[in-house]
């Protein structure tokens, strides 16, 4: 119980910190909600994506490999058991979402950094 509380926690402040990630590297409002939307819904046409290729080559890892957008890879780390059938170990979407938060809390920085005049 205490482990389900405690990702369910680190995703959720990974998410908020993502956001504020996307906002900071898209400057338009109206673009940065686009674009979350995107992103989040997205990530969840990986599976079908990934399904449709591994019936066309066959390749076991293809079936996993839906963990690689940002929602799924949150799904694969919060839930106790597997996400989805041939779903990657919990720590492999946790890796994966703060991946995508450092990347986007790094490039913000370095737009935000790059567009003030100090």
């Amino acid at each position: 119980m205490a482990r389900s509380v405690l990702l369910n926690l680190l995703a959720f402040v990974a998410w908020g910190v993502f956001g504020l990630g996307l906002g900071a590297v898209l400057r338009s409002q109206i673009v940065a909600v686009i674009g979350a939307i995107a992103v989040y819904a997205g990530s969840f046409g990986t599976e079908l994506v990934f399904t449709a290729l591994y019936n066309l080559f066959h390749q076991g890892w293809m079936l996993g490999a839906p963990v690689i957008g940002p929602a799924v890879a949150s799904e694969v780390m919060t839930t106790s058991g597997p996400a989805f059938p041939d779903a990657p170990p919990g720590w492999t979407g946790g890796i994966i979402l703060i991946g995508y938060t450092v990347a986007l809390v790094a490039g913000g920085i370095a737009l935000t950094k790059r567009r003030d005049v100090i």
